[in-house]
């Protein structure tokens, strides 16, 4: 499914909380800016990343999410993850310089969706 404008939190394995406010560009599957906030507020930093659809039948969308946070008190992290048939998003992410600090992530199925 593709992300609309709206939030979307996002838990890691590692216990982090990202909480994503996203504006997308227009285009069901396409180019999405926003901004971030970890565990409610305790940092900020800037989103930007892409969603492409992988089937264009309208009742089986199944897509790719890509996805970098630009925080300001810490390392940039790289999100990749893929909706599933029920819309959930399920992923993995790591920091940009440090490709093996990972974790895993899952959306709270309340994210936006056009």
């Amino acid at each position: 499914m593709p992300v609309g404008d709206g939030d979307l939190d996002v838990f890691q394995s590692n216990g982090a909380v990202v909480n994503l406010h996203i504006r997308v560009d227009g285009t069901p599957w396409g180019n999405f800016t926003g901004i971030a906030g970890l565990n409610y507020a305790e940092s900020s930093g800037t989103v930007t990343g892409q969603h492409v659809g992988l089937t264009t039948d309208p009742t089986n969308p199944i897509g790719l999410l890509q996805m970098t946070i630009n925080w300001q008190r810490g390392p940039v992290g790289v999100y990749y993850g893929m909706f599933n048939a029920d819309g959930h998003l399920t992923g993995i992410r790591f920091e940009q310089n440090r490709p093996n600090t990972q974790a895993t992530w899952y959306s709270d199925g309340s994210h936006p969706v056009c």
